[in-house]
């Protein structure tokens, strides 16, 4: 399990399980750590996209593997977000 700041990094992590951004924004918050439990519907993070902040939701419960970006971060649609596993 990797914090992960650079792109680079990411052919290390299994995306296809990655929650992603569903629209383009700012990362405002993270609210989960790598190796935390989450349950379905827990906000992962906080995506602030047209001045309107959008909470994140964990689609199933499992393990945080991974965290692809970081607070401050400006994010595409479909960026890969957190990795539960």
């Amino acid at each position: 399990a990797f914090l992960l700041n650079r792109s680079s990094d990411l052919a290390n992590v299994n995306t296809a399980n990655a929650i992603k951004a569903p629209l383009p924004g700012v990362i405002t918050e993270v609210k989960v750590a790598v190796g935390d439990e989450v349950s379905a519907g827990d906000t992962l993070v906080v995506l602030e996209a047209m001045k309107m902040a959008n909470n994140i939701e964990a689609e199933k419960a499992g393990k945080v593997t991974a965290i692809c970006v970081k607070q401050g971060e400006s994010v595409m649609e479909d960026t890969p977000l957190v990795v539960v596993e």
